[in-house]
């Protein structure tokens, strides 16, 4: 979109927007030496005959040089794929797809991946500042892919998706009016921009609202905690393993005073998290409910007045019901989606894959019951493995759980528990069972519980579901 460029192009007037955490000298970098320096990178790019719509695989670990790369590719018109390139099996795995893309890389290489990419282009810090200068960014329609990332993979092979400018300035437009961003407002995040949720809130948002961005590679939560206070944060972006640390390791002489909003997204939060981080910080969080495929879909603010508020779906998302009052799958339609990510056969209407249950008072608002996978009819009624999870985590000496389903041999629908034990925990398997037998009228579809050192999770806090299948199939 027009818009969205031309805003770009003006923010060369404006000052500071980034600050370098990893730089030991703490440098802040203005938007008009930035904007030179991205000139630089589009025109090296155009020398590499880089060509525009042509797709741009970006392996770039230093967080200037790879905003650079960003913004450079969009200059040119060129489409950059956001990979997380730390990762060399899951960079395998997209060269056996024979996408064309050309492969940009810094000199941070991790170990092997040079023999990988025999015929990467090595991304220079040193060209100069520009040899002819490029003409604007490259002038683009609502339905012009803007970038492409891959999904997760929590649930299964991780997904290629494209975002047109269309997908990504609808869910913008919207967030900037519901966060209120200003000028003067600073947002930290620590979701990285290779992921859609830290790309939107971390990145494209403060661009859009002309606030300031502060990325970091110090994860440690004391480190982050400091960075927010000492950089004056407006607004911190993080997944719910964030905020479940910042609550393990609080330090009440810390204090988030210029704080307005906290942002949470790429798992469910829980409600315990959500109600303790606001006790301890005064401090509301706003959870987004989305997808990499659907964009945002819907949003709660979790303040400490609600056990479990409701979701409150994004004003342009259209539903599809069969019957209000009824558990059914959340299928949706909005310029939001990416195009590939919607079939054929299926026109407009996306199936998210999610059980919800919609307020009979007000039809835009509803409650996840739980995944499809996560879905099980026992005795005629529908049951959320979800729901088994938290009923098994509240027993005491339980510190995680993931309940898969499975066929029985029978044909019949039943769950599977895994559990990870707090660290000394004196409990058993079958102390665990009993327990839970005393706790919950569901306990009859668990048909087996299993003890694991560790529930395995993603770097976002997601239950890798597909390992535990894995896992199972192997027993």
């Amino acid at each position: 979109m027009e818009n969205f460029c031309a805003y770009i192009t003006q923010r060369s007037k404006q000052s500071n927007v980034l600050f370098r955490m990893d730089d030991p000298l703490d440098e802040s970098v203005a938007w008009s030496a930035f904007d030179q320096e991205v000139e630089a990178t589009a025109d090296f790019l155009v020398s590499c005959h880089i060509q525009e719509k042509e797709k741009i695989l970006c392996l770039v670990s230093c967080p200037h040089s790879w905003l650079k790369l960003f913004f450079a590719a969009l200059k040119i018109g060129a489409v950059p794929i956001l990979v997380n390139f730390r990762d060399t099996f899951f960079l395998q795995s997209i060269l056996a797809e024979n996408v064309a893309f050309h492969i940009v890389m810094d000199k941070e290489m991790q170990p092997g991946q040079e023999a990988l990419f025999p015929k990467a282009i090595v991304l220079k810090e040193d060209f100069p500042l520009s040899f002819h200068k490029q003409p604007g960014y490259a002038s683009k329609k609502d339905k012009d892919i803007l970038c492409s990332l891959y999904t997760s993979g929590s649930t299964g092979k991780p997904k290629y998706i494209e975002k047109t400018y269309q997908n990504l300035l609808t869910e913008l437009q919207f967030l900037k009016n519901l966060l209120k961003i200003q000028e003067h407002d600073v947002v930290l995040s620590l979701v990285p921009n290779v992921h859609i949720y830290g790309l939107l809130f971390g990145l494209l948002l403060p661009t859009l609202a002309g606030s300031q961005a502060v990325y970091t590679n110090r994860l440690l939560p004391r480190e982050v905690m400091k960075i927010a206070v000492d950089k004056k944060a407006s607004f911190l972006i993080g997944t719910p393993i964030h905020y479940q640390v910042f609550i393990e390791t609080h330090d009440p002489n810390r204090k988030l005073s210029s704080l307005k909003l906290a942002v949470s997204s790429g798992g469910t939060l829980a409600k315990n998290v959500a109600k303790e981080f606001f006790r301890l910080t005064g401090v509301r969080i706003l959870e987004i409910y989305g997808s990499t495929e659907t964009g945002g879909i819907a949003y709660r603010f979790w303040d400490g007045s609600q056990d479990s508020p409701s979701f409150q779906l994004f004003p342009y998302i259209e539903k599809k019901i069969d019957s209000p009052s009824e558990i059914q799958e959340l299928v949706i339609s909005s310029p939001a989606i990416s195009p590939n990510a919607l079939r054929s056969e299926k026109g407009v209407w996306y199936d998210t894959g999610d059980f919800v249950q919609f307020d009979p008072e007000d039809g835009n608002r509803f409650k996840i019951v739980g995944r499809q996978e996560q879905i099980m009819k026992v005795g005629g009624k529908r049951i959320s493995t979800t729901q088994l999870e938290e009923e098994i985590k509240a027993i005491r000496g339980v510190k995680d759980v993931a309940v898969i389903r499975i066929e029985t041999s029978s044909h019949r629908e039943s769950g599977v528990a895994f559990v990870e034990m707090e660290k000394d925990s004196p409990f058993t398997r079958s102390e665990i069972q009993k327990e839970f037998q005393k706790r919950s009228a569901h306990y009859r579809s668990v048909s087996d519980l299993c003890i694991i050192d560790k529930i395995p999770r993603n770097q976002n806090g997601k239950i890798l579901y597909a390992q535990l299948q894995s896992i199972m199939n192997k027993q």
